[in-house]
Order: C-alpha cells, then structure tokens, then sequence
C-alpha cells in the first residue's frame, strides 16, 4: 500500500474517532423533543468504532477484523443496558429526579468513561481484550491507526527511500516521512535550513533547535512531510494533538486538542482554557466540544503561518502535566496566557515558581 493511501486511510479514522467522541459526548445531552435521542447517538457512537477498527485493518493487514468486531459486539451489547434504562426514564417523564441522576453516572461509568487498562498505550494492559467501554475502543483504534502511520520502524522497511532522521544534536533525531522522496539526498547531519525548501519542517526544525523550546518529556517528533505540508501527532502522555500545516501558495494550519477526561483530572478544564484562549490570541477560528477543541487558521501571509505553526507546536508542548491537581492553572490562568507570549514554554514549572513566591510573600505579610 503506497503512503498516500496509508495517510488517506489514517485521515477517516481521525475522522471517525472525532465523530465517535462527539456522538459519545452527547448521549447525557438529550432533548425531550426528539424521540430515543439517547440511543440514537449511542448507535451513532458505535457505527464509527466499526468503521475505525475496518480502516485498522486495511491500513495494518496484520489485524485481523472478525476479532475485532466480536468485541465491538460484546462491548456494546454491554453497553446498550444503562443506555436503554435512560433512555426508559425520559420517555417515562423522570427528568430532573434522583433516579434519572443514578442512570446518567452510571452510563458515564460504563459508556463514556475511559477505564485505566486503556488510558497507557505502553503499559501491558493496553490490549483490545481488557476494552470494556465505547470510549475504551475509541481510545485502543485510534492508536492502532497512529501506531501504523507513525510507527517508523515499520515504516522504515516498507519506504526506506522515503524515510529519515534528522539529527538534533543532543536530543532526539525527528524521524521523517517524506512523501515525495527528496530529503535523503541531502546532508542530513550538515542541514541547511536556509536552504530547505519544506517550509513546514523547517518551521519545526527551527523551533527545535532554539534554546528557549522546552520540550517535555521523551516523545520523538515523528511527522508526515512534503515542500509544503506538515501533518504529525503530538503525544502528551494521555491526551495528544492533531497538527497538519500547509504553507506556501495556500496557508492553512488545522490543530485539534484532545484533552484528557475533566472528570478524572481536576485541572484538566482549566488547562484547555488555557489553550482556547491562546489559540484566539493567535486568531485561530476555535470550536469547544466537551474536552476537544478544534482550531484553524487561514490567510495570505506566509510569515505569518511560518510563525504561528511554531507557536501551535509550543502551545501543544506547554500543557504538558497541566491537567495534574499539583498544577496550579487554575489560580493563575492569565499569568499562564502572558508567559507562553513571553516565550516560557515550560508553563506548570513557571506557575510552580509564581505560587512559591506568593507563599513567601504571605509569611511576610504575617
């Protein structure tokens, strides 16, 4: 399978994993005026979990689809019961009682929640056989399609031509596809970025190589590239972003969101909060769905998107640990704002720093 049809495949399941968390989302938000909303978008939910795991298996042949629709099967089989009981008691007039408040958490529970097997994709849990939940599907197909359009190792069997690394000095090379072929030709350890012709990567590999960029954790930046175009994953450890640049005759910078579960990390509203309003500073077009945001940016101004794709990418890397309850964004969100447009990359360790100094002013104060 040629790497266009690869990325065209990976493409639907994005599609389909965003579709499947909005219609998930939304099954708590009914509407009396609509018959049976409640399980029309839990149908919903499960009609794009079938077609991610088919998309799965076309991109990755090594995935067998019976499996894995016996499991879609048995899931929602499981859970259509809190589902049906919900949907039992709007049409029977209950809204607003005790007990239709009973069924909503116990639907959350069994439908909507994440459970902790799946929330690590490198633990030994991490297996479609411990999915228990729509969202635990949502969650495992996701990173099987991530895993086959990212995964260079294999990709780097199957397009040896097209695929390599670029040296960063002391950190981690940035593992590239290069989907028309041109960059292994060149002197990857002596790279001209004056040169380079793929502006997007270069707008990367700049960032990269400030030493201002604080860069979380360990994660390699691994990235689709062409002269024009840019599409990588961002992965923060259980929450990651969607990032594809185009820059040149058209300027376009799409970058979704995902946050981890407001439900289970207290902090984790505050931190996409955090990221809405620096990406309307940016003078992103913003879309707010439960923890998803959906963001893009379009104009004439080349420099301008050069700017803003390095700034996305820093954004993204700034959350990083925000969402914990040792995170402090919920105290000092507009001090978080003005130090990323200050160039602090490392948000939770500058709030750290702003707390410590209000403590020492308040034992002054006594």
């Amino acid at each position: 399978m040629s790497l266009k049809s690869k990325y065209g495949l990976f493409n639907k399941i994005i599609e389909h994993n965003s579709e499947a968390l909005k219609a998930l989302s939304s099954i708590r938000e009914y509407d009396n005026e609509e018959k049976d909303y409640v399980i029309k978008n839990f149908s919903e939910a499960m009609s794009h979990i079938r077609k991610m795991a088919e998309c799965c298996v076309k991109i990755n042949q090594s995935i067998k689809l019976n499996p894995l629709l016996k499991k879609i099967k048995q899931v929602e089989n499981s859970a259509f019961k809190p589902v049906n009981s919900l949907q039992t008691a709007i049409n029977l007039g209950y809204e607003g009682s005790e007990v239709l408040k009973e069924l909503e958490e116990d639907l959350f529970e069994k439908v909507e929640r994440m459970t902790q097997d799946m929330r690590d994709s490198s633990s030994k849990s991490f297996d479609i056989k411990n999915a228990k939940t729509p969202h635990d599907l949502i969650r495992y197909f996701h990173q099987k399609g991530l895993e086959s359009m990212f995964n260079m190792k294999s990709l780097k069997k199957l397009h040896s031509d097209k695929f390599i690394q670029i040296p960063m000095g002391d950190n981690q090379p940035i593992s590239v596809i290069d989907l028309e072929g041109k960059l292994a030709k060149q002197d990857l350890e002596n790279l001209d970025l004056e040169k380079l012709k793929y502006k997007p990567l270069k707008a990367i590999l700049e960032l990269y190589n400030s030493k201002d960029f604080h860069k979380p954790g360990d994660e390699e930046f691994k990235a689709i590239v062409s002269h024009d175009k840019l599409v990588t994953m961002i992965e923060l450890g259980c929450h990651y972003s969607e990032l594809e640049a185009t820059i040149g005759k058209k300027n376009l910078i799409k970058f979704v969101f995902r946050d981890t579960d407001f439900e289970s990390y207290e902090n984790a509203k505050y931190r996409s909060q955090y990221v809405r309003t620096v990406l309307k500073k940016l003078e992103f077009k913003v879309n707010f769905h439960k923890n998803e945001t959906k963001a893009e940016w379009t104009g004439e101004d080349e420099e301008k998107a050069y700017k803003n794709l390095q700034e996305v990418v820093r954004l993204a890397a700034s959350t990083s640990d925000l969402d914990l309850g040792g995170s402090h964004i919920e105290e000092y969100p507009n001090k978080a704002v003005n130090a990323f447009f200050k160039g602090v990359t490392d948000i939770d360790s500058y709030l750290e720093e702003c707390y410590q100094e209000r403590k020492k002013d308040d034992k002054k104060i006594k």
